[in-house]
């Protein structure tokens, strides 16, 4: 840890990973294991589809070539999604932006 309460890390585990020393990262930990997560910028737009069943059967669509079926969102993921969405803070580049509740 060095003097600013980061956690530095050993100059060949960066090597390894094609990691910049200059990157900042955060932890998260899942069933256990630390996962070590780029600092990405800040959130500007996200696109939430809550279905893949679309009937216009566009020849250029992307979804032509799943294989998936054709399914909806549940609720449950879908209020779960937004409640994530809505314990995040703007960035202040974003402080012209509608509040949250327009998101929704």
């Amino acid at each position: 840890m060095n003097a600013g309460r980061g956690i530095v890390l050993p100059a060949d585990f960066l090597e390894r990973r094609h990691i910049e020393p200059q990157s900042e990262y955060w932890l998260d930990e899942r069933n256990g294991e630390l996962i070590l997560h780029p600092c990405l910028p800040d959130l500007h737009k996200l696109y939430l589809e809550p279905t893949t069943a679309c009937n216009l059967e566009c020849r250029t669509c992307i979804r032509n070539t799943w294989e998936d079926p054709n399914q909806h969102m549940s609720m449950q993921t879908f209020q779960r999604v937004i409640g994530t969405l809505n314990a995040w803070s703007l960035p202040a580049s974003a402080s012209h932006l509608p509040s949250r509740a327009f998101w929704i």
